[in-house]
């Protein structure tokens, strides 16, 4: 199973004549997280690409983030580790919970 997002409601008016289009819509992270991020699905949003994403709610503890060239979203979550790796490492792959967000998602 991959990451499932949907579009939670429409916001109007929300095309630019430029095509590019704001969605309020809520994204599921799979229990079984892969390395690298979860693809994302554009037929569920509505879209052809994703260029960017404004996190609206809580994660589980998750920080997600867009890898805009891979088009996947990546979890993140705040290490604290004494071994300095950097504030924020990307989770393992493995079980993560299937933590959901909503988010803002500028898209064409």
């Amino acid at each position: 199973m991959a990451l499932v997002a949907s579009e939670v409601q429409k916001v109007d008016p929300a095309i630019h004549p430029s095509g590019v289009k704001v969605k309020f819509c809520k994204f599921a992270f799979d229990a079984a997280y892969p390395a690298g991020g979860e693809a994302i699905t554009h037929s569920e949003l509505g879209c052809n690409r994703v260029l960017g994403i404004a996190q609206l709610s809580a994660c589980a503890g998750y920080v997600p983030v867009l890898d805009v060239a891979n088009q996947k979203i990546m979890a993140y979550y705040g290490d604290y580790s004494e071994a300095g790796d950097g504030p924020l490492i990307e989770a393992a792959a493995g079980d993560i919970g299937s933590p959901t967000f909503y988010a803002l998602v500028v898209c064409v």
